[in-house]
């Protein structure tokens, strides 16, 4: 949800500081001086999402690690990929010197592709297990 009022809102503030610039409304330091403030509050927003991202899905890799009931691998596949998420979020939030963007890439990736592996796991249990089908009836 997060990212969503993010990207929207950076579209929204630069199209409407755009316009103003292009019609003449805004001097050009003026435009590039608010322009300044929206990169600090989207990019401010988007890096504390990424950190909250990853957190919320390190918890639910480490239930699923802790439940059992799922394959091993891919548990610890999703907590490995969903803390250093985290960690590197946090890590760009505090602004530690040598961390950048590029750096959560890899883990955000492996994170995703763990996602779509459990959404695969879920579907494939859902069809194992046997309902009353069209031709069966109820008792």
């Amino acid at each position: 949800m997060l990212f969503t009022v993010n990207h929207a809102h950076d579209g929204f503030s630069g199209g409407t500081l755009a316009r103003q610039w292009t019609t003449g409304n805004i001097e050009t330091g003026t435009a590039t001086s608010e322009f300044r403030v929206v990169e600090v509050l989207v990019g401010g927003s988007s890096v504390v999402a990424q950190a909250l991202a990853g957190l919320a899905l390190a918890v639910y890799a480490l239930a699923m690690l802790r439940s059992g009931q799922y394959s091993r691998v891919l548990s610890w596949l999703g907590l490995v990929s969903t803390v250093g998420w985290f960690l590197v979020g946090s890590a760009l939030f505090l602004r530690l010197p040598g961390v950048s963007f590029e750096l959560l890439l890899p883990f955000a990736g492996l994170a995703t592709v763990w996602v779509l592996g459990v959404g695969i796991t879920l579907v494939r249990r859902g069809f194992s297990h046997t309902s009353p089908g069209f031709s069966e009836s109820p008792t």
